[in-house]
């Protein structure tokens, strides 16, 4: 009976651990979509923004995917100071030409609706100064 019951025990947290490293692949034009659709309840886009905005969203996340498939291809390795300033002022960069995409497209109100929800979602993966201070320490 007891070697039933661990045998159960062990399967059980096997499947559970095989699950938890499987990753479900996003399709970048489901993420475009959602995205756009998030952004149209929030921030009352009409269809040529919604269209807009969807093409910056798949163009995004079509570029995210290739980048996880280069990684996935690469051998892991830390990248070095050097490496890791230039991948940071990289996505500074595109991060500001969105925002200027964005500026563009919205109207002043949307716009800082649009500033307001993107600060948010920067606290909450710990992106905004609290995530500077630790990488200074």
């Amino acid at each position: 009976m007891k070697k039933l019951l661990t045998l159960i025990v062990l399967f059980i947290g096997l499947n559970t651990f095989a699950q938890r490293g499987e990753r479900k692949e996003i399709d970048p034009e489901e993420f475009a979509q959602k995205n756009t659709e998030r952004l149209t309840e929030a921030l009352g886009l009409n269809e040529e923004q919604q269209a807009k905005i969807y093409n910056i969203n798949l163009k995004n996340a079509q570029e995210r995917k290739a980048k996880m498939e280069e990684r996935k291809s690469e051998e892991r390795t830390k990248p070095t100071k050097e490496e890791h300033e230039a991948m940071k002022a990289e996505m500074e960069t595109k991060l500001n030409a969105q925002k200027e995409e964005m500026k563009n497209i919205l109207n002043k109100e949307q716009f800082q609706k649009w500033e307001t929800i993107q600060e948010k979602m920067k606290e909450r993966r710990g992106d905004g100064e609290r995530g500077e201070k630790k990488m200074k320490e």
